[in-house]
């Protein structure tokens, strides 16, 4: 089973509607609270701690400074 996030464009509830990988997510999602219409939610798939946060930019960008480019691009943007 697959998760995903909705939320109502009225009240702004969140909830979370399970679905099958075969059937998709639905197309439409009424609200629980206010009958309104909800929208689904692209959520990060990983959280990283304020307290790591420098650091990892750090080491990401040290580890970049000279890595071969497939675009042949000067910078990487992430």
């Amino acid at each position: 089973m697959q998760r995903a996030d909705f939320i109502c464009n009225e009240c702004e509830y969140v909830t979370e509607i399970k679905y099958s990988l075969s059937d998709g997510p639905p197309e439409d999602v009424i609200c629980e609270e206010c009958e309104g219409k909800m929208r689904r939610v692209f959520t990060a798939a990983l959280a990283i701690p304020e307290w790591f946060a420098d650091d990892t930019h750090n080491a990401i960008s040290k580890h970049m400074e000279n890595a071969p480019r497939p675009s042949g691009r000067d910078k990487a943007l992430y």
